[in-house]
């Protein structure tokens, strides 16, 4: 579609991840009874809807993207797609990554690593590559990492971060004059919030080096994020932080991101409205909402 155009009309996947917890064995039952593309949309679906059912499915759809020993590029068209993650346009293996995390399923484990694996030779400019993707793979790790919050994914991490395009990205004086530069920090703050919320003491001191960044959006969240970890809120003093953490040791509990799905998070809201009743002369049909009902 162009810029300018507006489409009216149901979306059937759209309909089918909103209906509601409903939906989940409706869409186990299809997907033992499917094969091919078919099959990796439902194991996507279920994804979406917090079932891991898929899993195995999005595992193996993934290692064939990767058997050629690399991380596959984008092959789509997406209309106006600039620097990633501009328009969310993204490499196919990338789409699944992502889709994978959303199980909280121990089994992408190894799937991580081979991705992270393959990503040490990675360069800045194929970092902003809009064609070869490497961006979403390393927010594709870091989005499954984080709501797993599994410990044994902390090595993979910490590689990941040794990487000369994801480590140094803090800036505590003047201002960036090259935009995609805040891009490269933001990664770095991702793979940070992953770390810590699988337990790492490594990823608090990452957002720790954001706190006084000149950059607020990442000042902002870093400080968050190690709220939210550690249970408590310190501010943006360095020091006091480095001092919680020292007396907390190698204790430090996982807190896996938790937040549902979106399609889950909507199953309680009335977002499907037809449209045409809305128009002169249809009628109003929309369910109204009860005083005291969410």
């Amino acid at each position: 579609m162009q810029v300018g155009d507006y489409f009216e009309g149901r979306v059937p996947i759209v309909d089918i991840l909103c209906a509601g917890p409903r939906i989940v064995p409706l869409l186990e039952k299809a997907l033992a009874v499917t094969t091919g593309a078919k099959q990796i949309l439902l194991a996507q679906a279920l994804a979406a809807v917090g079932s891991n059912a898929g899993v195995p499915v999005l595992v193996s759809a993934i290692a064939r993207h990767l058997t050629a020993g690399r991380l596959p590029e984008r092959t789509a068209e997406i209309r106006h797609a600039g620097l990633p993650p501009n328009q969310c346009a993204a490499p196919d293996a990338a789409y699944l990554l992502y889709c994978l995390g959303m199980t909280r399923d121990d089994r992408a484990l190894p799937v991580w690593r081979r991705v992270v694996d393959l990503l040490e030779t990675t360069t800045e400019q194929e970092v902003v590559d809009r064609y070869l993707g490497r961006y979403y793979y390393v927010d594709a790790v870091c989005y499954g990492a984080e709501r797993l919050g599994d410990p044994r994914a902390v090595p993979i991490l910490k590689r990941l971060h040794a990487y000369a395009p994801f480590h140094g990205r803090e800036c505590h004086a003047g201002y960036e004059v090259d935009w995609f530069k805040e891009r490269f920090a933001h990664l770095e703050v991702v793979i940070g919030r992953s770390l810590a919320r699988c337990g790492s003491v490594d990823g608090c001191a990452i957002l720790m080096k954001f706190l006084d960044d000149t950059r607020a959006v990442l000042a902002e969240h870093a400080h968050a994020e190690l709220a939210a970890v550690c249970g408590c809120d310190l501010g943006k003093d360095v020091g006091a932080w480095q001092a919680w953490l020292d007396k907390q040791g190698e204790d430090l509990r996982s807190v896996p991101w938790s937040t549902p799905p979106e399609p889950v998070s909507s199953w309680n809201e009335n977002i499907l409205i037809d449209a045409a009743a809305k128009r002169p002369g249809g009628s109003d049909s929309t369910p109204q909402r009860e005083e005291g009902s969410p």
